[in-house]
């Protein structure tokens, strides 16, 4: 007797259970992309998340990043229109940065410094909407309730929809090396 495989997705076709699910990228393509909901724009969309986490893995020099995966990618909608990610860099990895990709950077970081519209041009190309966040692990950095703040803001958006419905998300680690993801 085979099992039928179960729904990763709630009553309200969100991931569940609400909060993170840590898994890999190709974890995420055989679930959301060939598993449940195999469609034509889900897999054309999962390749586009995976370029802009390589342009950025190429960005910062290093693919020791944690990537959060949410919106409605990570629902059951037949054909969402983009993906969600939020990028969490070490803070010492930005000081191993040349000038232009600290640059690039912080226009993620803080928006607000976003001169050229680099996440709406990233948006427009890949349809995937771009937040970059610095991971600090140690509570005795003085910046750290400054970066767990923006954390659990962010957390917030990948947890809750617009009516407050609980949702999962994605973390993944970013390891080119596995071959796991287009």
């Amino acid at each position: 007797m085979t099992e039928t495989p179960t729904s990763p997705f709630d009553e309200n076709g969100y991931l569940a259970p609400a909060g993170p699910h840590y898994d890999t990228l190709c974890h995420v393509r055989i679930t959301l992309v060939e598993g449940i909901i195999p469609y034509r724009l889900r897999a054309q969309l999962f390749r586009s998340m995976v370029q802009t986490i390589y342009h950025f893995i190429d960005l910062l020099g290093t693919d020791c990043i944690k990537v959060w995966i949410g919106g409605h990618f990570v629902s059951n909608i037949p054909e969402p229109t983009d993906t969600d990610i939020c990028i969490l860099v070490a803070p010492e990895i930005l000081d191993h940065l040349d000038t232009y990709s600290r640059k690039v950077v912080a226009a993620f970081i803080h928006p607000d410094l976003d001169r050229h519209h680099l996440a709406k041009r990233i948006y427009d190309r890949w349809h995937c909407s771009v937040h970059i966040l610095l991971d600090e692990e140690n509570p005795g950095n003085p910046s750290y309730p400054l970066y767990q703040q923006a954390k659990d803001m962010m957390e917030k958006l990948y947890t809750r929809d617009e009516a407050g419905k609980p949702m999962g998300y994605y973390v993944c680690s970013a390891d080119r090396k596995k071959g796991h993801d287009l």
